[in-house]
């Protein structure tokens, strides 16, 4: 039967550093493990001839346990969710505490505190798994062992472990954020996807003792060095420390990836009345209420402004801009900006009052602490003027405020269905073409707006891809590799299991066109197009969720706004009776 070893945080934050010094986003199993030999020095008396008759636990219990973790890393581990902390500008140092004046006084020894925070949630618990218990004595001394913890990592992480067991069908708990151990696949793609913790290995036990001892010998002896040389137990204790690395299964999507953006930030706009007007709160400043054909133009001014806020080494994932001839695959979604308008139906009432502005995407596999970063860059915009050439209005930027994109959108009302259509239009990611394999066959607006589609979740439909047989994906090597991979995501979309309806799908023109589109490949006519989305509940968990299609959905187009229609209007199918 499984067994599992949950932490609890009690203040949501982790705080703890790796051999090299470097802040941990988890606790490795080897964290786990020092804590636990601590505990049984402590509260069990390990090793000691005066605790023996108090915990009646001997010695030999205790030493039977380390070995079994010593030789049973956990064979899966529930990571949990991290979330952006309060954005704050304080710093806090801690002193090192050393008896030294002289060592005390130098800057040095000062170090910043960094912690990670997890969710008051069970997404913010962390539960290392083994498919196999362990015996039951070694498991009911585990579990005393679990509950004397006190903290993982620094004292200001207090803990609250347990232990459990879980029935067979049930491994592994939450599959959605496991990880597992990794397998032989060194591929670039999935190496890039490892996360690798410390576990310990046999002797690791000893090894601890010793260091303990070197720092701590029974006899004082007489002063040789430096204080701190003789209270600070070596952080070096690695000879049985290895690393393993842990992953998703392979072709498993997680429900949280399918909304591709997660968290976002607001940045309210108001107009200018005067270009010394320092706030959107100025009681002069005029309504913002940009047309359509300029929501782009004022992404991009805004874009720019986020960067040049940002200075030296601003994240890949703002920039849209990645070091060639890397391995690592690139993202599929960068940080998104798009223009709310005023009316839009949005589900919180705060937002609601604050309309228009910007809505800054962040991607859900953006890193914690560029997410920080990002926020605040926004936190500085506040005041901050923005137009986007000398004949544009001038903006007015207030202050950001924190949104959640997987409840953007107000809930769907009793008896509606709810469909999408991209605003202001989606633009293509491609021109027309006709299949090398059936001359018959050209693409159509249909097929753009399954690959605009595609693009977006293009891991999950790479999945799919990868398991369908299609003719242009097996077709003879004179077929153009792109225009292959362009024929099997559309059909991966268009296919009726992939739970993803498109209805009218239609060109739709503006002029100018460029005033919709940002940049393009060479050679590639601009054409705009629109359509009416459905996403079926139970594959698609995005009823709410902020999301943009197409080529310009990272700025200022595609963003997919809620169509709700009544029931009695959509036929057996699904589809809207006006369309039949």
């Amino acid at each position: 039967m499984p067994f599992t070893i949950t932490a609890r945080f009690l203040l949501h934050t982790y705080q703890g550093a790796d051999t090299t010094g470097k802040p941990e986003r988890y606790p490795s199993p080897e964290r786990l493990y020092k804590a636990l030999v601590s505990t049984a020095y402590g509260a069990f008396g390990f090793n000691s001839k005066y605790a023996k008759q108090e915990s009646r636990v001997s010695d030999q219990q205790l030493e039977a346990v380390f070995r079994w973790l010593e030789t049973n890393p956990p064979d899966a581990i529930r990571a949990p969710r991290m979330s952006r902390r309060n954005g704050s500008d304080a710093i806090v140092y801690r002193d090192r505490g050393s008896r030294s004046k002289k060592i005390a006084a130098d800057k040095k020894n000062v170090s910043a505190v960094c912690s990670t925070a997890y969710p008051d949630t069970n997404e913010g618990t962390l539960i290392w798994q083994w498919k196999q218990e362990p015996d039951a004595d070694i498991a009911d001394l585990l579990s005393r062992l679990c509950w004397e913890v006190p903290y993982l990592g620094e004292a200001c992480s207090p803990v609250n472990l347990t232990t459990t067991n879980v029935p067979d069908d049930e491994f592994p708990v939450d599959p959605d954020n496991s990880l597992y151990k990794s397998d032989d696949d060194l591929s670039a793609a999935r190496m890039a996807a490892t996360v690798e913790f410390d576990v310990p290995d046999i002797g690791h036990l000893q090894e601890l003792q010793r260091g303990y001892e070197q720092v701590y010998p029974r006899k004082v002896p007489a002063s040789n060095g430096s204080e701190e040389e003789k209270t600070v137990l070596s952080n070096t204790l690695t000879d049985c420390v290895r690393s393993i690395g842990y992953q998703r299964k392979q072709g498993w999507i997680a429900s949280s990836e399918m909304r591709p953006w997660q968290h976002g930030f607001f940045i309210p706009a108001a107009v200018a009345a005067t270009k010394s007007s320092a706030t959107v709160d100025d009681e002069h400043d005029v309504a913002w209420n940009p047309d359509e054909s300029t929501f782009v133009a004022w992404s991009v001014a805004l874009h720019r402004l986020l960067v040049r806020q940002w200075g030296y080494g601003a994240s890949p994932l703002l920039t849209g801009r990645y070091e060639k001839g890397s391995t690592v695959p690139r993202p599929a979604n960068n940080v998104a900006i798009q223009v709310l308008t005023a009316g839009m139906p949005v589900r919180d009432d705060e937002l609601r009052e604050c309309l228009p502005g910007f809505l800054v995407m962040v991607p859900h596999d953006m890193p914690v602490d560029e997410i920080d970063h990002l926020a605040d860059v926004c936190d500085t915009l506040r005041k901050q003027q923005l137009f986007y050439a000398r004949q544009s209005e001038t903006l007015c930027l207030g202050e950001a405020m924190e949104v959640d994109l997987d409840t953007f959108w107000q809930p769907v009302k009793s008896g509606y269905r709810r469909l999408w259509t991209p605003y202001p239009l989606c633009i293509k990611e491609t021109r027309k073409f006709r299949s090398r394999t059936d001359s018959n066959r050209l693409w159509n607006v249909q097929d753009s707006m399954a690959l605009a589609i595609a693009y977006v979740w293009r891991e999950y439909f790479t999945h799919r891809q990868d398991d369908a047989d299609t003719d242009e994906a097996v077709s003879s090597p004179s077929v153009s590799i792109r225009e292959s991979r362009y024929w099997s995501m559309a059909d991966c979309v268009n296919n009726p299991e992939s739970g993803v309806h498109i209805y009218d799908a239609h060109d739709e023109t503006r002029t100018p066109m460029t005033d919709y589109v940002h940049k393009t490949q060479p050679g590639n006519l601009l054409m705009g197009m629109t359509a009416l989305l459905s996403f079926d509940k139970q594959q698609w968990p995005i009823e709410q969720s902020a999301i943009a299609i197409g080529q310009s959905r990272h700025l200022g187009g595609g963003f997919l706004v809620p169509v709700d229609v009544y029931t009695q209007l959509i036929d057996k199918n699904g589809k809207p009776v006006w369309l039949r």
